[in-house]
């Protein structure tokens, strides 16, 4: 069992086995994998696609928008 992004979503994840815990150590320890998220937001984006310069939290964050939804068509 390991909770990944403690910080954010706190999502865990479990294996169903002995060997499925052990690979998922080695993925997470050696970070062979890439978390991808999606919100919603409000506001507006300039940008379509860009780039959150990295923190001492964060590393850097890559978006890109799929949709816009405009607050007269109503609610989402």
């Amino acid at each position: 069992c390991n909770r990944i992004d403690y910080g954010c979503s706190g999502i865990v994840v479990m294996a169903k086995s002995r060997l499925a815990a052990r690979n998922m150590h080695d993925i997470i320890v050696h970070r062979k994998f890439e978390k991808q998220y999606l919100v919603l937001v409000h506001g507006y984006l300039k940008k379509e696609r860009g780039r959150i310069p990295e923190t001492k939290e964060f590393g850097c964050i890559e978006y890109k928008v799929l949709d816009r939804h405009d607050e007269k068509d109503g609610p989402i």
